[in-house]
């Protein structure tokens, strides 16, 4: 019984990646404010020539499938939709739920994020309804970004990781498709 517990906190801690339209407010600071001290201080790889069309914040729908499996006990899948941030700065940084996630990159028409597996790690143990988890380490992960003809975007997230949990080892399966308005138009 304190096995499914724990899978239903982990569901509702991974999923909870909702924030209120308030809180992501509060969350990005307004133009020309000192946001150093919402901002992760990482390394900044080179701007590139080529990134204009994706720079910026959007406003993003996200609906999110996450199934959740511990040795010994039933799947346990879940499905969400809810509203976030991207944020896509001019140093090559990605922000969500107005935290470092990773650095993107442009590639070709499309443009990836490259997560951050210790900003993920951190983020999900830092959740209210972490209590139990001992670990979690991703172990594949995917985020591309196109930019529409009509100046929208859309793309999927799919992370893969594995937790420890109550002292058992279990795997975390996260899939999303989103879409977004730039806020900056």
């Amino acid at each position: 019984m304190r096995k499914k517990l724990y899978l239903i906190l982990l569901v509702i801690t991974l999923t909870a990646l909702t924030m209120t339209i308030s809180d992501i407010a509060l969350a990005y600071p307004s133009k020309g404010s000192d946001c150093s001290q919402c901002h992760r201080s990482k390394p900044t790889p080179p701007p590139s020539s080529n990134i204009v069309s994706v720079q910026g914040n959007w406003d993003v729908t996200v609906f999110e499938k996450t199934i959740v499996k511990v040795k010994g006990e039933k799947a346990a899948p879940h499905a969400e939709t809810y509203n976030d941030v991207f944020s896509f700065e001019s140093n090559n940084e990605f922000y969500m739920l107005g935290k470092y996630f990773g650095t993107w990159q442009q590639v070709g028409k499309t443009y990836v994020v490259n997560i951050d597996s210790q900003a993920f790690s951190e983020h999900v143990m830092g959740l209210e309804n972490s209590e139990g988890l001992q670990s979690i380490t991703v172990t594949k992960s995917s985020f591309k970004v196109k930019v529409n003809k009509d100046g929208t975007i859309k793309g999927t997230i799919t992370i893969k990781a594995i937790f420890e949990v109550d002292n058992t080892t279990g795997k975390l399966s996260l899939s999303s498709k989103f879409t977004g308005l730039s806020q900056d138009n």
